[in-house]
């Protein structure tokens, strides 16, 4: 699965690439296997591996930063990844992120793991870990007047209070020019917790991972693309920045 995705990046070329969730092994291989066509990356730092990520870019990057999410719920943290571009004599801040999943819980519960108890308890700390991640990642966000692509694992729908807080200031780029549900995650999460007699009710059923962009692009196209690779499938966007007046 690890050389399906080196080939398809390879194979798209994109400008730049976003990916999230990346333990040590995957760190190694993808930066040795991807550098003659990225020859510019920002990794996560070196330990923050599920809740980290990666910026592949083919463009030099003018500035760059990693940056540790941490809240007062739960020991565990986030890394958001920044790094600045210049395209077109304008800066493009580029950011990758990966918001902590508080729907874990309710799978636990679904599945007899947890207690009606147990989840309401787990659930509620959770929930309040993933909101004071937005609102961190928000703050030092939002404010950025100049062209701003904003990509990752949101663990979050469009019906969200997430996304809300997003798509006030930025436009989501699969809801700009997308085209059908653009569902991203589900089948290869619960295909091995549901009975087998029940495994053609699973499929892709969230979309959960987006790309936001700033008012400066124009976004031609959206798509997910049909690979099991993993358990999230990946975006393709189009996107033009708009020329300075």
């Amino acid at each position: 699965m690890r050389q399906d995705t080196i080939n398809l990046i390879r194979h798209e070329k994109a400008d730049v690439v976003f990916i999230q969730e990346i333990n040590l092994q995957d760190r190694d291989l993808l930066r040795n296997e991807l550098l003659d066509i990225y020859p510019h990356q920002l990794w996560s730092e070196k330990f923050e591996t599920y809740n980290g990520g990666v910026i592949l870019s083919r463009t030099p990057f003018t500035a760059r930063d990693n940056y540790d999410v941490t809240t007062e719920y739960m020991k565990g943290h986030m890394n958001l990844n920044h790094a600045v571009i210049t395209v077109q004599d304008q800066n493009v801040h580029l950011f990758n992120c990966h918001l902590y999943n508080s729907g874990s819980t309710f799978t636990g519960m679904l599945f007899g793991h947890l207690t009606p108890a147990q989840f309401k308890q787990k659930a509620e700390i959770a929930t309040k870990r993933h909101d004071a991640e937005v609102a961190i990642l928000a703050e030092r966000i939002l404010p950025i007047d100049e062209p701003i692509i904003f990509a990752g694992d949101f663990n979050d729908t469009p019906n969200s209070k997430t996304y809300r807080v997003f798509d006030r200031y930025l436009h989501n780029a699969f809801a700009h020019a997308g085209w059908g549900l653009g569902t991203t995650f589900g089948y290869r999460s619960l295909i091995n917790t549901v009975p087998k007699r029940f495994n053609f009710l699973v499929f892709d059923f969230l979309r959960i991972d987006h790309v936001f962009c700033s008012h400066h692009f124009n976004i031609h196209s959206a798509r997910v693309l049909p690979v099991d690779y993993s358990d999230h499938r990946p975006q393709i966007i189009e996107i033009e920045l708009q020329s300075m007046p």
